[in-house]
């Protein structure tokens, strides 16, 4: 687990700010590390564990499917837009997300969410994209009356459209076998 936090970490930063080596000392060129040095280590990992990069990858490594064809993950054939769902819901069709879905949940440092399905992390700012992951978080159905609560249905469109399009959410009468 804490390898795949410390590679997923190298893999987030836009520049190598990995150990420098700048306390090493010709004790540390040998088998015996410095106290200095293991301390700088020490601070190395405990920042990564307090930033944002953290949270992120803790809601992505907690989501990722255990079986080993994370690949063979279907996603919907024929994908809708936002404004094709919009009017789904406007028709009468009402979103759930089955028990079955994985959705993990974390918050950041900084108060963003994230909100993570089958390893991919989405990162949520808006007061509106968080009540919605309450009602995820909640296994509350979304029909056109919640989105209708927002000041900016759109934005929310956007979110659901894509988990929607990622067979997270589907409709109250869709036969889960044929997405």
């Amino acid at each position: 687990m804490i390898h795949s936090l410390l590679h997923h970490l190298e893999q987030l930063e836009q520049t190598n700010t990995r150990f420098n080596a700048q306390n090493i000392n010709k004790n540390s060129s040998r088998f015996m590390i410095s106290p200095e040095t293991e301390e700088t280590v020490k601070n190395e990992l405990e920042n990564a564990i307090h930033s944002n990069n953290f949270s992120k990858w803790l809601s992505s490594y907690f989501s990722t499917p255990t079986y080993d064809d994370l690949e063979n993950i279907q996603k919907r054939s024929e994908p809708l837009s936002d404004n094709e769902l919009l009017n789904m819901l406007r028709n009468g069709n009402v979103l759930y997300k089955p028990d079955h879905i994985k959705l993990v949940i974390t918050t950041s440092q900084d108060g963003s969410i994230n909100l993570s399905v089958y390893g991919t992390v989405i990162t949520i700012t808006s007061l509106d994209h968080k009540q919605l992951v309450y009602w995820l978080n909640q296994d509350n159905k979304i029909s056109i009356s919640n989105v209708e609560l927002f000041d900016k249905p759109q934005d929310i469109m956007t979110v659901i459209t894509h988990l929607f399009n990622q067979n997270v959410l589907f409709f109250e009468n869709e036969d889960l076998t044929l997405s």
